[in-house]
């Protein structure tokens, strides 16, 4: 009983290293056990044993004592290496001390301080899957700046952040401290944040396409490389073989044969982060009948987190001054002024061969193959977005 006392006061006296505490507090006044007495001259040395031998052992069994070090100085109670670490009473998270070393990152601790210093490495992904952030870091380092943390021994180099969740998600919270304990404001702040305590519906709805280039209507004029870019309002995944790309037929209808196969899509940023522009590349030369109308579509349902979509192009080669005909002056025109340029941009029209360099025999030859050709009758039933 006498031991037993001696622990129980012991055990709000007890620091190593650096001077932090590392063991359990508990307020002596409720004992009746002056802790102090026990280093006064008259213990016996039988007591001294007790306490040098019994009651350190008693310790150090039950809290695996790690050295005070292993926590920033800064640090009031340092639970690194001990029982508590990762496990401490959610009652310390509103005292007035600060606790390292806890699941929590600890109001009365300055930001950064409470993890444990030297713990086992791995990937931690920052919050935001469209701007992903990743650092090496230990698990409490990457608790306190909001991270989720992969694994031990995970490297930002073989983890991917922006998978975590859903693609359309712009912040994941999903293995973070805001995992379904989300800031309530963020609920249609017009950003999609994902595992939190509500669906934000109003974020998180299908993407919608926003725009096209070239523009629904417009015509397609290359006779190589055509290429499409579609922008949506929110972020969005690879489309697999949701997309499809087939002649118009009247009655809303589309053709037999779908050229979708001839095609590359990549999802690209906006320019500011955002994954939510598909880039759909046509592979070499041109399977696309000339002179008819062609729709670029996703059926409802088709791409998941993408709402139904349909844009419409004539297939005119040659046709670089997009108004459906092709003509000598303003087409073959168009390109002798631009003879000899390299490294055009995807879009840019009098590129008619796609191969992103001006040149007479390649670009001016392709209009002449088709110098005549009129605009084509849109089949009825379609209509632009």
């Amino acid at each position: 009983m006498f031991s037993a006392l001696i622990v129980s006061g012991l055990a709000t006296s007890m620091s190593f290293g650096n001077g932090l505490a590392t063991e359990p507090r508990t307020d002596t006044s409720s004992i009746g056990f002056d802790v102090e007495s026990v280093a006064a001259p008259d213990i016996t040395s039988t007591i001294q044993q007790l306490v040098d031998e019994q009651v350190n052992d008693a310790l150090n069994e039950v809290f695996s004592v790690a050295p005070a070090s292993t926590c920033n100085p800064a640090c009031d109670w340092c639970w690194c290496g001990t029982s508590y670490e990762d496990s401490c009473p959610i009652e310390w998270f509103y005292d007035d001390q600060c606790d390292c070393g806890c699941q929590f990152c600890d109001a009365w601790c300055e930001c950064g301080i409470q993890d444990c210093i030297g713990g086992p490495i791995g990937a931690c992904c920052g919050p935001n899957q469209q701007t992903p952030v990743c650092f090496d870091w230990d698990e409490a380092e990457c608790w306190v700046m909001s991270g989720a943390y992969m694994g031990d021994a995970t490297t930002c180099a073989g983890v991917d952040c922006t998978t975590r969740c859903a693609a359309k998600c712009v912040r994941c919270w999903v293995g973070t401290t805001g995992e379904n304990n989300c800031d309530p404001a963020r609920n249609g702040d017009g950003v999609c944040d994902c595992g939190c305590q509500f669906d934000d519906a109003i974020d998180c709805a299908d993407a919608a396409l926003e725009s096209s280039l070239p523009a629904c209507d417009d015509s397609l004029w290359r006779l190589s490389n055509n290429f499409i870019r579609l922008t949506f309002a929110s972020a969005i995944s690879d489309p697999g073989g949701a997309i499809q790309i087939r002649t118009l037929d009247s009655g809303g209808t589309y053709g037999a044969t779908d050229y979708s196969s001839n095609f590359t899509f990549t999802v690209v940023d906006d320019g500011f982060g955002a994954m939510r522009v598909l880039e759909i590349r046509e592979n070499g030369s041109s399977l696309l009948p000339n002179t008819t109308w062609i729709g670029v579509y996703a059926d409802s349902g088709a791409w998941s987190g993408v709402e139904s979509f349909s844009v419409h192009y004539m297939v005119q080669v040659g046709d670089v001054s997009n108004d459906g005909n092709v003509t000598f002056s303003a087409d073959a025109g168009t390109i002798y002024a631009h003879v000899g340029e390299t490294g055009a941009p995807d879009d840019t029209r009098w590129d008619v061969n796609g191969d992103h360099n001006i040149t007479f025999s390649a670009d001016a030859g392709a209009v002449y193959g088709t110098v005549g050709a009129t605009p084509v009758a849109k089949p009825l039933g379609h209509v632009c977005p």
